[in-house]
């Protein structure tokens, strides 16, 4: 079984290659293989688990894509092709087991948390396409009440790297490390996109966290630009889920000034 997983999982990396390929018989026959993969009963879970140990990268791909550029691209695309996966497939993800769903789930947050952490740009960048799995993941878990612990974590993720260090002045963080910042700002896109898209029933108890992450991460002298920014594009689609908070003077105040 071993065996046979290994020559799929190599497959699989060969046909995430050619799906950016300007061959159009290469780019068809990737296409045709993901589809192929995709409509077996069982393959169909083996594929969305692959797709995310490759997106997260704990699966390591033999050279030359293993090092530098080929590597991020890899991981971008499995990311990319899971996002389509479970949006095209949103019955057949709700239907694999629990224990196969809640494996997918905490291998994109492992792998989230991991990109903002670290300090290569390039992991960074594979942050902000994970961020798109979890708000895929995110439209078919929570209006069937699945994955509730997921605002919550994501809120977390952001006050407690807000508030793990920084140069203090009247007490006011000042500055933070790049990777602070960065996991601020990835957290922050999440909660975004899933605010995008995500039924506003569903979001409706999470209301107070989502404004208190956002306006934690618009204060402009603890945290870079960057970081406003991504709380800004998060405060957008909250608008309108906010009405009794904004009717509220204190709390329209707080966050106006801010």
């Amino acid at each position: 079984m071993d065996q046979l997983i290994h020559v799929d999982m190599d497959q699989l990396i060969r046909a995430l290659e050619q799906t950016l390929s300007p061959d159009q018989y290469l780019l068809d026959a990737s296409y045709s293989y993901l589809e192929a993969v995709a409509r077996g009963e069982d393959s169909f879970a083996w594929l969305a688990a692959a797709l995310a140990d490759l997106a997260v990268g704990s699966r390591s791909p033999a050279p030359p894509v293993a090092a530098g550029r080929g590597q991020t691209v890899l991981r971008q695309q499995a990311a990319i092709q899971l996002k389509n996966l479970v949006r095209h497939s949103g019955c057949r993800w709700l239907q694999l087991e629990l224990h196969q769903r809640s494996r997918t789930k905490m291998v994109l947050l492992g792998g989230l948390v991991a990109s903002q952490a670290s300090s290569e740009l390039d992991d960074r960048r594979c942050s902000s396409a994970l961020s798109q799995c979890i708000q895929a993941v995110a439209e078919l878990e929570l209006p069937h009440g699945t994955w509730s612990e997921l605002i919550p974590q994501l809120v977390a993720l952001v006050i407690n790297n807000g508030n793990s260090g920084g140069l203090m002045s009247n007490n006011k963080v000042l500055t933070r490390s790049p990777t602070e910042a960065a996991a601020v700002a990835g957290s922050l896109e999440t909660l975004g996109f899933i605010c995008e898209t995500v039924s506003p029933a569903c979001l409706e108890p999470h209301v107070n966290q989502l404004l208190t992450a956002v306006v934690y991460g618009m204060q402009e002298a603890a945290f870079p630009a960057a970081v406003n920014l991504a709380a800004v594009r998060a405060l957008t689609p909250l608008l309108s889920l906010a009405t009794a908070n904004f009717a509220r003077r204190p709390e329209r105040n707080h966050i106006m000034q801010v």
